[in-house]
């Protein structure tokens, strides 16, 4: 049996990148052809999966956390404070998310507050659910900058087809007033 060249296994993974194919590009040779359905399937399987990764680094990326922090690693500490009407499962799972209820999570500095928030906002990612992570300075910053720019709207816009936004160390620094005053505007 003769093999094909290697020029024309570069020639096949340059026109499955030209077709933007990268996963079939990088692992199309470890597929074992038995029969033309079987070949397929696999073929197309492992297209699927590194565009599911890509996509979920995508939005990990899009949601601008500082640190990665799971569920996996959170361990609850008496000293953050949740509302009584919803158990320490629901916020796991994000069931607020779905009512459109806001959750404040309170509590002194190094309880986990930060970390709760953001894994809880990973698993979201991870079910390809849009989120967006921010200091209220940070926040506060960008939207002064965009009103500046004239892109406050459009911003804004943005954020609002956002799932979860998380807003983290609120009060922990004084904001300019016409920060301030952006930040907890009524939109």
């Amino acid at each position: 049996m003769s093999y094909p060249k290697a020029e024309s296994f570069e020639s096949i993974e340059s026109t499955m990148r030209t077709l933007k194919l990268g996963g079939l590009a990088k692992e199309w040779r470890s597929v074992e052809y038995r029969e033309p359905e079987q070949y397929m399937r696999e073929l197309l399987e492992i297209e699927v999966r590194e565009r599911e990764a890509n996509r979920m680094t995508r939005m990990v990326k899009d949601a601008g956390f500082r640190v990665i922090k799971t569920l996996n690693d959170f361990v609850w500490k008496p000293g953050i404070e949740v509302p009584s009407s919803i158990t320490r499962e629901e916020i796991e799972v994000a069931s607020f998310v779905g009512k459109k209820e806001n959750l404040v999570l309170m509590g002194a500095v190094g309880t986990g507050k930060t970390h709760l928030a953001t894994a809880v906002a990973m698993n979201l990612c991870e079910q390809g659910r849009h989120v967006r992570f921010f200091t209220a300075t940070a926040l506060a910053n960008a939207l002064q900058e965009k009103q500046q720019r004239g892109t406050l709207t459009s911003f804004m816009n943005s954020l609002k087809k956002v799932e979860l936004l998380v807003l983290d160390e609120i009060g922990f620094v004084t904001l300019h007033k016409e920060a301030s005053e952006l930040l907890f505007r009524e939109w």
